[in-house]
């Protein structure tokens, strides 16, 4: 993975972007956003977090968790890699790289669906009850179990 960019930072921690070194199925670029917490107990805070986002899998105006790529042991020689733990392939277990406490999350570049909501009312747009339903009743059911 790449840095790309420092998307935000607080009390809680940092998020911030990271391209995939090689181009995806279509020739695009996959990013992620890295997202971890630096407080005393931030491992829970993340575990709680990654529980409540996994809820709400394929919700299409959600931010979805995605799956970083391996990370790649760039020992050169044989012998030093056979000695370091990892697997055989050269990539690194996620217990051993230490990613088990980031949550790892897909990258909007356009901005938030506030943003999108914020930009359609400013410019007066109409959007489907359809979708303002969909979206209400996914909402719905976010705070139902977060509480």
């Amino acid at each position: 993975m790449q840095f790309v960019r420092h998307l935000g930072h607080g009390g809680n921690g940092v998020a911030a972007a990271f391209r995939f070194p090689d181009p995806g199925p279509n020739g695009e670029r996959r990013y992620l956003v890295a997202k971890s917490n630096h407080t005393v107990n931030g491992d829970i805070y993340i575990s709680w977090e990654r529980g409540h986002t996994m809820r709400f899998r394929n919700a299409m105006h959600i931010v979805q968790l995605e799956q970083p790529a391996p990370l790649v042991n760039r020992r050169r020689s044989e012998r030093i890699r056979a000695r370091t733990p990892g697997h055989p392939d050269g990539s690194w277990p996620n217990h051993i790289a230490d990613v088990n406490n980031i949550l790892f999350l897909e990258y909007l570049p356009r901005g938030s669906l506030h943003k999108a909501l914020c930009t359609m009312q400013s410019r007066q747009m109409v959007v489907p009850n359809r979708a303002l339903w969909h979206m209400f009743h996914c909402r719905k059911l976010m705070s139902s179990t977060i509480n």
